[in-house]
């Protein structure tokens, strides 16, 4: 796809959506209004966002098409297992198991279909939601790791977001 210049449809995710309030996310979420604004010239574009919403009224999992921008289809995972940011999911095992919200993720895939899924983090959904080919088997998965989350479900290496772990202690004053 990528060496032909086809139109694709490429889903990007993130925990928070660019588009609902530019200052939650940090600097990802600049860097996603400004990458959306270049592929949406030439491609389908969808994004996607999880964790952050919930419904008292509902108690499942479910996902909802927002309003988004004009050639950008804006979806959003409501009453995630999976709480963002991943902070708030400190050592949860909902992180691993959230199986409901995996099958909503599973759905959305299903519906939309890209060919193309663009993780900016994994935050908001169980980290099974990452393997995208068992829903679309053809699909291509890129990964841009912007925190630690990877390697450190706290995503920052600081103690109490507030200063540098570097104590060389295995960093345990980063998870106390």
């Amino acid at each position: 796809y990528l060496l032909l210049g086809c139109v694709m449809n490429i889903l990007i995710y993130n925990w928070s959506d660019y588009l609902n309030n530019p200052k939650r996310g940090g600097g990802v979420t600049v860097y996603l209004a400004r990458l959306v604004s270049e592929l949406k010239k030439n491609h389908n574009l969808y994004f996607v966002s999880s964790g952050e919403a919930y419904n008292p009224f509902k108690s499942n999992p479910y996902w909802t098409k927002r309003r988004g921008e004009k050639n950008v289809d804006v979806y959003e995972i409501v009453n995630s297992e999976v709480m963002a940011p991943a902070n708030l999911e400190f050592g949860s095992v909902s992180v691993l198991h959230a199986n409901k919200t995996l099958a909503v993720w599973g759905d959305l895939l299903n519906k939309i279909k890209p060919d193309v899924v663009h993780f900016h983090n994994i935050e908001g959904l169980p980290l099974k939601a990452i393997n995208v080919n068992f829903f679309l088997p053809n699909c291509l998965v890129f990964y841009s790791l912007h925190n630690y989350y990877g390697f450190c479900a706290n995503v920052k290496l600081w103690r109490d977001n507030e200063s540098n772990c570097n104590d060389l202690t295995m960093k345990a004053s980063c998870y106390q």
